[in-house]
């Protein structure tokens, strides 16, 4: 798996339009149609359309 990266202004936005708290999360991978975002402590994976 790659290393997770911290999270810039766009993704805060749409995690946050999610209903996820932004400050939790790393990324994974940041495609033109999604988001593949992890938890920092339970290293759950979830995918987020854009």
């Amino acid at each position: 798996m790659k290393h997770p990266k911290r999270i810039n202004l766009a993704m805060k936005k749409l995690i946050t339009a999610n209903g996820l708290n932004p400050k939790d999360y790393w990324f994974l991978k940041n495609t033109t149609d999604s988001l593949v975002i992890i938890h920092k402590e339970t290293s759950k994976v979830i995918t987020l359309k854009k």
